[in-house]
């Protein structure tokens, strides 16, 4: 017989079958037993629940299924932690999600005495990200890296705390984050540093485009997250790109020109350079001051309008020049070309090789040619987010009551 540990385990369950199986069976493997395991399940069919049926585990498994409710339709991982905790039998409570499984059979036991231990309303867990297949082996390479993470799978929290700080509801990705941030922001950050004392990530996906659509999703959702998390934030970000779009042309959009009062001389100069200096000041602010584990909108606002500043200016340099010496040495013949071949050749740098070995990846496993891989598909995420969040960000802005 097993020592059985008052804890509930929550595991929100969306269609996922083949990774429950798996994590069950680790639960099962374990050292000690928890008193009870709730599986929240939002799946679209009976799959979960005719297993479960069938099952002859040593585990005494609570099933909820709200399918049938409009906003478990999509899979909202923080409604069924909130649901999970609202039903929980005990006060100490772990979470846990079905692609994450322990790295040990001692994994629950060691977890719950350094909670214990801690005598916090909350330990955060950690996740370490460990590639199945080759397309994951580049994808974590060029993300995650060999590093193991705080995450909200693996974290033990008292169920009275968790009434006072639920997860946002509405997203389908991200809230994880957001949570994390938000009670970490309020209380010291509490973690632990034991190396082997982790979850390993485990995911089978090998089809890129399943990924893709997996970053523009998480994308989305992250910037609903950051609207909602701080609505003056939001209403700098759509400053910024009003001012994108009208002060560059101030001295065009008045009457008059020059006899006008209103008209500034060289405006979009002084524009342009503002932007950049608030750019500069934000970078030192974010990572040298308070260094910062999340961008808000503003600061990803601000990125984009730099991007497109420096983009623009570089693209125009020949016509600028020109306008003042026809024949002048600083023009530089194919500045377009040269500039996005050298972009690209910068980001495959930064993305293949500087990224990786920041996140302790070896340097022999990125040459000679793993980096280019590597790098390439670091861009290519790099890039498909940015629609993900524009959207995002834009719906709601005007769709408030989505978000509530």
């Amino acid at each position: 017989m097993k020592n059985k540990l008052n804890i509930s385990i929550i595991i929100p369950a969306h269609n996922d079958l083949i990774y429950l199986k798996k994590l069950l069976l680790e639960i099962d493997n374990q050292s000690v037993e928890p008193h009870e395991i709730i599986i929240v399940d939002s799946s679209t069919n009976f799959e979960i629940y005719n297993y479960l049926k069938k099952i002859n585990l040593d585990l005494q498994i609570i099933y909820k299924n709200f399918y049938n409710t409009l906003k478990f339709r999509i899979g909202l991982p923080g409604l069924s932690r909130n649901i999970g905790s609202s039903i929980a039998k005990n006060e100490d409570i772990l979470f846990l999600d079905t692609k994450t499984i322990p790295s040990n059979s001692n994994w629950i036991f060691e977890r719950f005495k350094l909670f214990q231990y801690s005598k916090s309303d909350y330990l955060i867990g950690r996740t370490k990200f460990i590639p199945n297949n080759n397309l994951q082996d580049i994808h974590y390479a060029s993300s995650y890296g060999n590093k193991i993470y705080d995450t909200v799978p693996g974290t033990f929290v008292k169920k009275s705390f968790i009434k006072k700080n639920l997860f946002l509801e509405h997203v389908r990705a991200g809230e994880d984050i957001e949570w994390k941030i938000r009670i970490q922001n309020e209380k010291n950050n509490n973690t632990d540093n034991h190396s082997e004392n982790f979850l390993i990530y485990n995911d089978k996906n090998n089809n890129i485009f399943k990924l893709i659509f997996k970053y523009i999703l998480y994308s989305f959702h992250s910037a609903r997250i950051d609207i909602q998390a701080n609505t003056k934030h939001m209403y700098l970000s759509l400053m910024l790109i009003l001012s994108l779009l009208i002060i560059p042309r101030w001295n065009f959009l008045i009457d008059g020109w020059e006899k006008n009062p209103l008209y500034i001389p060289n405006i979009t100069k002084i524009y342009f350079i503002s932007i950049l200096l608030l750019m500069l000041i934000s970078l030192l602010i974010n990572n040298f001051i308070f260094r910062r584990m999340y961008e808000g909108i503003f600061t990803k606002t601000l990125k984009i309008i730099t991007f497109i500043i420096i983009t623009y200016s570089i693209i125009n340099w020949n016509i600028f020049i020109s306008s003042f010496v026809e024949y002048s040495v600083f023009v530089i013949p194919h500045i377009t070309k040269i500039y996005i071949s050298s972009l690209f050749i910068i980001l495959i740098i930064y993305r293949g090789i500087f990224k990786p070995l920041s996140n302790s990846i070896k340097i022999r496993k990125l040459f000679p040619i793993k980096f280019l891989l590597i790098g390439c598909l670091g861009f290519i995420l790099d890039i498909v987010k940015m629609p993900g969040y524009i959207f995002g960000a834009l719906l709601s802005m005007f769709s408030f009551n989505i978000i509530k």
